[in-house]
């Protein structure tokens, strides 16, 4: 499996890892929805670090945006912090553009330090 999840307190840790396509990661939000724990979250970490390659178009994060915004509906608020290197920066771009209006606030790190704090902090 190309991502696992690790469940804490107040959020999720999505850790990528290998060849990674739209596909993958739209299967692991979904699968992500439908936890019982969903609703009770503050904030999603994507980390994409262990990541060899990542085949998303920037056209497919739309995919990922629709279901997200359908889900903010009755989820509310929610943190996504991606963490991604400058390689694969295009296609997490596209996506938080896509968010900007959504209840979900998307922001992109360089270091999962970093995503972890802004994940933490207060609304």
């Amino acid at each position: 499996m190309p991502y696992i999840h690790k469940w804490k307190e107040t959020g999720v840790i999505r850790e990528f890892s290998g060849a990674i396509n739209a596909a993958q990661v739209l299967n692991s939000n979904l699968e992500l929805h439908a936890h019982k724990r969903f609703n009770d979250i503050d904030y999603v970490l994507n980390d994409f670090t262990a990541a060899t390659e990542i085949v998303i178009a920037a056209e497919q994060t739309t995919a990922f945006a629709t279901t997200d915004e359908m889900v903010a509906l009755t989820k509310g608020e929610l943190k996504i912090a991606i963490v991604i290197s400058n390689a694969f920066l295009p296609a997490a771009l596209a996506y938080q553009k896509q968010m900007i209006d959504s209840s979900f606030t998307c922001l992109i790190f360089e270091a999962i330090s970093e995503a972890e704090q802004w994940c933490l902090t207060s609304k």
